[in-house]
């Protein structure tokens, strides 16, 4: 389904009925269709994608493609253009094939034919077409120089393409990071809430597409997408330093979001390299960090310290606040740290490891219960689904043990640190 929902990977028959119905059951909140089909799975692919645009004239132009292999559970955290992994034969390929599936359906309007390609055989094999702009359409604005959204408003108002095929010649590298609500230590759990500070990046090559301000609610029932970070550079490192520097600079407060985890995967040396699939997160679980400790206990200073990235006279510095309070200490890149105090412990953690209670990671739905009362049950065994931000998040054990009391019933809402159950 579109984003990536519904999508469930099977890998043996004793999985099949609990991931169709989980598909089914994700594919119907978000689409209003439950309807499933099973495909092929590739482990190991990078995700490509060519923006065209066609008009009402008989125009079809390929605007050159985009690489969104960096994803979470399908669905795309960095995308960049050009692709640093197709040759220009490969590249000839794959546009020529998105511009004839555009033809071959009287296509109109701005429109993202989908590939998965295999670097092991080089070949590509479509997935899908998207009828519309996308997110990531600013990673291709920034390359070519062309306004899509505007190119949208001629076509739709019956005029031509404003450019030839000589004017989509793509200059120089972009690439955008998506800064979602959601704790990349919890498997990326969504994670709504007020966001309390927000300082957007600026700077020459530098986009930031975002409607977030400081005091705005990120909703349960929505899409955790709360910003879009883009560079541009003449080169992929370029782009790549710029982009860096900018998310050093971001600041959003009051919500755990994916940039340190974007930072993580920018300063790689497999991203250096270019991303090798989309299996990227499981091959270098490094780049997640730790659980995000949003909660404090009232007069309790946070242990982790805050980066901020502020030039005076033209000089860039790196400062890191440890503890956001009268005792704070600043120290600049170098410098120790004073100590501070320790954390306490966030209910977002989802239980007490040396405790029997299981609870909720998540702000949501509770929508399935997978075991009952009695049940011998396994550390990391999903115990139920939790539904947020449109998508279903399996909550497991803690522990092993018997699952002795079931705390929550499927239909209520949940929010972070509640009772789900009672495994002793």
């Amino acid at each position: 389904g579109g984003g990536g929902r519904g999508m469930r990977v099977c890998q043996n028959a004793a999985e099949l009925d609990r991931l169709f119905d989980q598909a089914t059951r994700e594919a119907e909140a978000a689409f209003g269709d439950g309807a499933v089909y099973l495909e092929r799975f590739f482990a190991a692919v990078r995700h490509i994608e060519v923006q065209i645009f066609a008009d009402t004239h008989g125009t079809v132009r390929a605007l050159g493609e985009r690489d969104c292999t960096v994803q979470r559970r399908h669905q795309k955290l960095i995308e960049e253009g050009p692709s640093p992994a197709l040759d220009a034969q490969l590249r000839r390929d794959i546009q020529d094939a998105a511009i004839a599936l555009a033809r071959g359906v009287n296509y109109v309007g701005a429109g993202t034919v989908e590939f998965i390609y295999d670097e092991a055989t080089r070949q590509f094999f479509f997935i899908e077409m998207n009828t519309r702009i996308q997110v990531e359409h600013p990673v291709t604005e920034m390359t070519t120089g062309i306004d899509l959204v505007r190119e949208q408003l001629r076509v739709a108002a019956g005029e031509p393409l404003s450019f030839g095929m000589e004017d989509v010649a793509a200059i120089g590298h972009a690439i955008e990071v998506r800064l979602n609500a959601e704790d990349p230590g919890r498997n990326f759990a969504p994670a709504p809430g007020t966001i309390t500070a927000f300082h957007a990046p600026a700077g020459m090559g530098v986009r930031v597409d975002s409607a977030a301000f400081s005091g705005v609610t990120i909703p349960p029932a929505y899409d955790s997408m709360i910003a879009k970070v883009v560079a541009w550079g003449r080169s992929r490192d370029e782009a790549t330093a710029r982009l860096i520097g900018a998310l050093e600079e971001l600041r959003i407060d009051g919500v755990p979001t994916t940039r340190e985890f974007a930072l993580n995967v920018l300063r790689h040396p497999a991203w250096s390299a270019g991303p090798p699939a989309t299996s990227f997160l499981e091959r270098w679980p490094d780049v997640i960090p730790p659980p995000a400790d949003i909660a404090a206990a009232p007069g309790v200073e946070p242990a982790a310290p805050e980066t901020v990235v502020t030039e005076v006279n033209g000089r860039r510095f790196t400062v890191r606040v440890h503890g956001l309070s009268a005792r704070s200490a600043a120290t600049a890149s170098g410098s120790t740290p004073r100590s501070r105090p320790a954390a306490p412990k966030s209910p977002r953690d989802g239980a007490d490891a040396a405790g029997p209670t299981l609870r909720s990671p998540l702000h949501g739905a509770l929508v399935r219960v997978l075991v009952a009362e009695g049940d011998t049950v396994r550390r990391g065994q999903p115990i139920c689904i939790v539904e947020a931000m449109k998508m279903e998040n399996d909550v497991v054990a803690h522990r092993d043990g018997t699952l002795e009391k079931l705390l929550a019933t499927p239909g209520v809402s949940v929010s972070v640190g509640d009772a789900l159950a009672e495994i002793v």
